[in-house]
């Protein structure tokens, strides 16, 4: 990654994360104008704002230590929302009749208004299908296991790693969504897992090995790829029920 790459990601995250340069540049301008108007704000808020910021638009460390999903989550740290309610109030004060007070309200939640972008226009959005924001098909999922299960350890399809534990944070994973690398690294021995339970044909008899040695109790496949009834038997597992296209199985040892 070339350091003009690297500027442009960053560019690109700023405005997906502002939903528009329009807001960014409120932003900005709330900070120049904190900085210069309202000192009491230096040392607290502006300091540390400006530091955080020199350190996240800077394409070297962006290439050394960041990427595009750690740095999404390092724009939070930025108080943008605070700093700029902050300086709308503060001009609001300086306004000496209501009159005045209200024209500055008023200017400032036109500004704010217009300044933006649809958010659904972003593809960085798109509007939930449920108010729990769980699939559904996770949610049949974790209802079976929390149903057949009082302290599941479990071994999931990777369709199910981002939510399930939303369902429950009672369902324990063997490995999360990580193991596709995607905060930090995971053991090359839960990849081989994860990929051989998306294969057509997959490895069960090493998937169960190391299923039984991690004392997992449940486990979710593919509908269209069942564990022979060898294996079944072999590691003590009954089928408990079939659910979004999955087949989900229980140790018979856990309660």
């Amino acid at each position: 990654m070339d350091i003009i790459y690297a500027i442009k990601e960053i560019a690109e995250d700023f405005q997906n994360y502002y939903g528009g340069e329009h807001l960014l540049v409120i932003f900005v301008f709330c900070l120049l104008l904190a900085y210069l108007c309202f000192p009491e704000l230096k040392r607290i808020v502006l300091y540390p704002t400006l530091m955080i910021t020199f350190l996240l638009i800077n394409p070297l460390l962006y290439q050394k230590i960041f990427h595009r999903i750690i740095f999404w989550r390092l724009l939070w740290m930025i108080p943008s929302t605070v700093i700029v309610a902050y300086v709308f109030c503060q001009l609001i004060r300086t306004g000496t009749t209501i009159q005045k007070k209200t024209a500055i309200v008023a200017l400032m939640c036109l500004l704010t208004v217009f300044s933006g972008n649809y958010v659904y226009e972003n593809v960085e959005f798109q509007k939930t299908q449920n108010l729990e924001k769980i699939d559904s098909g996770v949610k049949s999922v974790g209802k079976i296991i929390m149903k057949h299960c009082e302290n599941p350890k479990c071994l999931l399809r990777s369709k199910y790693l981002s939510q399930i534990r939303q369902y429950s944070t009672d369902i324990e994973l063997l490995y999360g969504r990580n193991v596709y690398n995607y905060i930090t690294g995971a053991s090359d021995e839960y990849k081989r897992i994860a990929d051989e339970m998306e294969k057509k044909e997959p490895d069960y008899a090493y998937i169960l090995e190391i299923f039984k040695a991690n004392q997992c109790n449940v486990i979710a496949v593919r509908d269209e790829a069942p564990i022979p009834e060898g294996l079944l038997r072999q590691y003590d597992l009954y089928e408990i029920s079939r659910e979004d296209e999955s087949i989900i199985y229980k140790s018979k040892q856990a309660p």
